[in-house]
Parts: C-alpha cells; sequence; structure tokens
C-alpha cells in the first residue's frame, strides 16, 4: 500500500536552465502549491509522486507510483537512485518551460537530471520530471484510455531521457517510443503514445 502525506507550498522561483526532456537545476517538487504526496515504498529507488491541486480532478497517485516503480524495474542494467515527478497544470507548466526554454506553450513533460557537484556518474539515475495534467487529460480523451496511464507515459518518457534517450531525429524518437512500448506491455499497461500503431514504428 502506497502512503500519502500533504505536501506544503514553498518557492516557486527556482533558477537554472534546461533543454527539452533533460537539463539541470530541476523545478522542486515542495515548489509546487499544497498538494500530496504518493510514494512506492519498497522500490529499489526513491520513487514519488507529487499532485498539486489540479481543479477538483482526482487523479490516482497510488497507482501512477507503483507502476512508475514497476517500470524502472522492468528496464534491464538500470541503477536507480530517485525518480521524482511533479504533476503540474498548464498554467505551471506554461511558467516552467519559460523560465528553462523560453518558449511560452505549455508542453507534457520536462526533465531535469540531477547536477549535484562531486557526484560520480554511478551513483545511479537521480532525476525531477515534471508532467502536465492538462495535456494528459486532453490526449487520453484522444486515445481512449486514462489521464494516469497518460501521465506514466510521460514520467516514462522523462526516466528514458534521463538514461540518455533523445526524439529529436526521427530513428531516435522511433527507437525512443519503441523501448516506451515495451516498458508499458512488460508491466501490463500496454501501448499508449498510439495504441493502434506496431511496436516498431
Amino acid at each position: 500500500m502506497m502512503t500519502e502525506t500533504e505536501r506544503t507550498a514553498a518557492n516557486d522561483d527556482d533558477p537554472g536552465s534546461c533543454t527539452e526532456g533533460e537539463g539541470e537545476q530541476p523545478p522542486s517538487p515542495g515548489s509546487c502549491e499544497a498538494g500530496f504526496v504518493y510514494a512506492a515504498p519498497g522500490a529499489d529507488a526513491q520513487v514519488e509522486v507529487h499532485v498539486q491541486p489540479v481543479d477538483g480532478r482526482q487523479l490516482d497517485g497510488h497507482w501512477l507510483a507503483d507502476r512508475l516503480a514497476a517500470a524502472l524495474r522492468a528496464i534491464p542494467d538500470l541503477v536507480a537512485r530517485r525518480v521524482t515527478v511533479l504533476v503540474v497544470n498548464d498554467d505551471r507548466m506554461r511558467r516552467l518551460h519559460g523560465r528553462h526554454l523560453g518558449k511560452t506553450e505549455t508542453t507534457d513533460v520536462l526533465t531535469f537530471e540531477e547536477s549535484t557537484p562531486g557526484a560520480s556518474a554511478g551513483a545511479g539515475l537521480a532525476v525531477d520530471i515534471a508532467v502536465c495534467v492538462d495535456e494528459a487529460y486532453r490526449r487520453a480523451a484522444d486515445l481512449g484510455h486514462t489521464p494516469e496511464q497518460e501521465l506514466l507515459l510521460y514520467a516514462i518518457h522523462g526516466v528514458l531521457h534521463g538514461l540518455g534517450y533523445d526524439d529529436h531525429a526521427a530513428d531516435e524518437r522511433k527507437a525512443m517510443h519503441a523501448e516506451e512500448d515495451r516498458i508499458l506491455e512488460a508491466i501490463g499497461v500496454g501501448r499508449t503514445f498510439d495504441p493502434g500503431a506496431q511496436a516498431n514504428r
């Protein structure tokens, strides 16, 4: 069973810069408005999903944290130390997108790798991922699955960025989506990015 604790508000003006999908100086999960934290006890890595209030919508944060922990276990040879997911709305995502990339529109996911001075490359994956609940609701409605499933896809996408995957070139994008499919099928969720497409796009 997951645990749920209230989250207290903190400063929203975190510094730093990043590129889409990956970068430095993550948006602190504590910088969201008061919300909830869903953790996956017993996971190999510290896995947390931070949910700020989202216009009265009810999200299953327990399921998200649990399935994300399972997804990490489905990645061969992964050494993960910490994966923190911050679920935000369009307004918050626009602010993050503007602050870190200079873009004015919302987006589905932004990934920030931890950059602790002196940390060794072998210390394990430590990443913060901001995912947009409004975009998840829009995509889920179009594709016929739940917003939680869409948010899980975004979180896995962020993890893969942290592991060095990229999606700027067509061949890299194809490989990244194929790995997302593989992971989601391995944990019993199924393809999400394009459920009707073949695994090898």
